[in-house]
């Protein structure tokens, strides 16, 4: 329910925060790479992952109309911005952030 209400947005930059300031001490220089290109031969394993999200999606829409109450944590799907938002967070706090 936190991630619906935004606190888990403050906790990931919190602990990135921390993160990059440990890293820091210690001398050691970060960057993150993303991959971001479709890879034709992961095509299908990402079309089966899509439908098992919309799948669970449907779950917790479905879950919260009949009882009205927060769905099971397992059934928890990452939101469709998370990569922006962790790359943003990331180039904020001074970490190069590298796209392929």
């Amino acid at each position: 329910m936190d991630w619906a209400c935004g606190g888990q947005w403050n906790r990931m930059v919190q602990f990135l925060s921390l993160l990059t300031r440990a890293i820091e001490r210690g001398n050691i220089e970060l960057a993150v790479v993303f991959n971001g290109t479709i890879e034709q031969c992961r095509m299908n394993e990402w079309v089966a992952e899509q439908a098992n999200v919309r799948q669970r999606v449907g779950m917790v829409l479905k879950h919260i109309n009949t009882k009205a109450t927060p769905p099971p944590k397992i059934w928890w799907t990452a939101p469709t911005c998370l990569r922006s938002a962790l790359r943003m967070a990331l180039r904020h706090l001074g970490v190069t952030v590298v796209r392929f």
